[in-house]
């Protein structure tokens, strides 16, 4: 719009001057004489000879008076000559620039616009329904990085004991020590600067429950201290006899937790080795969530991941599913945890 009003003006301008062309030429050596005489007098008399016969002396060598007026012109200030020049020789035109030149806004190139409050409300209105979209979605995706992150690097440790284990020629075979208290010390001697939360019994409290990150919640459900028990899946209890065998405490706060019944027992109940990933200081401390099962399998020798060929939670509709009410519920994730990439993206978005 700028362009267009200086674009428009010199236009204008240019027309004004071009009708007062000739207005110049016949009134510029009366308005020179008027107001400029004494001082060309003065300026050149040496040169063109003194007296009133200068003006004449002039216009004898070829030189104009205005020119000299146009000389001033310049060196004065140009918009207070120019007007004052053009006031003198065409009033009307210079009335029709005047008149156009005031009608342009005072404040064309200083103004300063802003929002109206609707403007800013509708603005704010839409950033938050952006942000509502987004930023679940945000928080879900890191949380699911996060956890998966924790669990390769649980799953990595467990590994590495197994490998070392077997390299050192010490048996990963619970059922092959005297007592399966045995195994959970040969296993914690592979573990770096872990802390042995202990073992507990049956309806108790873990031996060291003074240990800030051991799990000392008992078997009966009850809480205690704010002590709450570890969970299935959908959040409902679980068996809690499944973590009464012991625990050792990474520096990182990872759990490694032992269910390891006897050689009689092991006929009816599986051998167990439970991580909670990110520590039981930090939740939502539930199977297939947070905390994985390993389980050996005598058949093979070795151990497995929960749910893959072989273990007992190969039933994903009772042992990993959003909707099964089996109370150990998420103890058979491990293996689709292993398998699915977007396994905790699934976890994050549908358990809340």
């Amino acid at each position: 719009m700028v362009c267009i009003y200086y674009k428009f003006t010199l236009q204008f301008l240019g027309q004004c001057l071009d009708k007062t062309c000739k207005i110049f030429y016949n009134n510029i050596y009366l308005i020179y004489k008027k107001e400029k005489l004494i001082m060309l007098k003065h300026t050149h008399s040496k040169r063109f000879g003194g007296g009133g016969s200068n003006l004449n002396s002039l216009e004898s060598y070829g030189f104009q008076p205005y020119f000299y007026k146009f000389l001033t012109i310049i060196l004065s200030s140009l918009r207070y000559e120019f007007l004052r020049f053009l006031r003198m020789t065409s009033g009307k035109c210079i009335k029709k620039v005047n008149h156009f030149l005031t009608s342009l806004p005072t404040n064309l190139l200083t103004s300063k616009t802003a929002f109206t409050l609707a403007e800013v409300l509708i603005t704010l209105g839409i950033i938050g329904i952006v942000a509502a979209i987004t930023i679940p979605g945000i928080i879900n995706h890191n949380k699911a990085n996060r956890l998966k992150a924790q669990y390769l690097k649980a799953y990595s440790t467990f590994a590495q004991v197994q490998r070392w284990m077997i390299e050192d020629d010490v048996s990963s075979d619970p059922l092959s020590y005297s007592t399966t208290e045995e195994y959970r010390q040969a296993f914690g001697k592979y573990l770096k600067a872990a802390v042995n939360c202990g073992r507990g019994k049956y309806g108790a409290y873990s031996a060291n429950p003074e240990i800030v990150g051991c799990y000392t919640a008992r078997t009966d459900q009850r809480i205690e201290n704010g002590r709450v028990p570890y969970k299935n899946l959908t959040g409902e209890a679980t068996e809690q006899t499944i973590f009464e065998n012991g625990q050792w405490l990474l520096p990182d706060g990872t759990l490694f937790i032992f269910k390891l019944p006897n050689k009689q027992m092991s006929t009816w109940h599986p051998l167990l080795t439970i991580i909670d990933i990110n520590g039981y200081n930090n939740k939502p401390n539930r199977l297939g969530y947070d905390l994985f099962a390993f389980e050996w399998v005598k058949s093979k020798q070795e151990w497995l991941p929960a749910g893959a060929t072989g273990t007992r939670y190969t039933d994903k509709s009772k042992y990993c599913s959003n909707s099964s009410t089996d109370h150990v519920n998420g103890i058979g994730c491990n293996e689709e945890a292993k398998n699915n990439a977007d396994y905790f993206k699934w976890v994050v978005k549908t358990f809340k």
